[in-house]
């Protein structure tokens, strides 16, 4: 919980500082984030298949518009992901959800203007802590029941956004996180190689700001 309240604070810090260096044209919103996460491991490994499952997040947000078609937003959203696993050889299959409170702080710049909207390109940390996961009730795939899961993680953010009238925001991200979300402590060191326990994710979502 700690880390929580150290990444929140950073993140208010981070708003706080561009709220002092901007001009009086700078403006301050908050609102409500939601969207669903399209998940899995990257895997090269032939033993096993890991497939796109979807998950949701919710949760508050911030928003400090700058001049100059900048702005910086900041969430604190609870995320569950899921990632469908399956064993080649026996066909036997899990899904691995896990309960996160993510932490994302987006930069974004508008690179068009339509009648009524903006179209915006978006880049930005992610920071990722686990709540809880349903490793324990796995019932096909020993290998997964005995992953180790890590209590934190970081990843980034990329994609494009549309704002629409000023207050709804629609976005389209990929999100790939840096460092393992898990280590399978079971798998043989073959398999280990080329296993790779970092969740990415396609995320659609929407903000309605006020």
């Amino acid at each position: 919980m700690s880390n929580i309240k150290h990444t929140l604070l950073l993140c208010l810090g981070i708003l706080l500082g561009m709220t002092a260096f901007g001009s009086a044209e700078a403006q301050f919103h908050w609102g409500v984030r939601a969207g669903a996460d399209f998940s899995k491991f990257p895997t090269t490994a032939e033993q096993f298949k890991s497939d796109y499952y979807t998950g949701f997040h919710v949760g508050p947000t911030v928003e400090l518009s700058l001049p100059l078609r900048f702005s910086v937003d900041a969430s604190l959203l609870f995320s569950q992901k899921k990632v469908g696993m399956t064993i080649e050889e026996t066909k036997a299959k899990d899904i691995l959800k896990t309960n996160y409170i993510i932490v994302p702080v987006n930069a974004k710049y508008s690179i068009a203007s339509l009648p009524g909207a903006d179209v915006m390109v978006i880049a930005g940390p992610q920071f990722n802590f686990k709540l809880s996961n349903n490793l324990e009730e796995l019932k096909d795939l020993n290998n997964l029941r005995e992953a180790e899961a890590k209590k934190a993680s970081v990843g980034v953010n990329v994609g494009l956004g549309v704002r629409v009238l000023k207050m709804l925001q629609i976005s389209a991200l990929y999100n790939a996180t840096l460092s393992d979300d898990y280590k399978f402590t079971s798998l043989n060191q073959t398999t280990k190689d080329v296993f790779n326990a970092k969740t990415n994710s396609f995320v659609i979502q929407a903000a309605v700001l006020f």
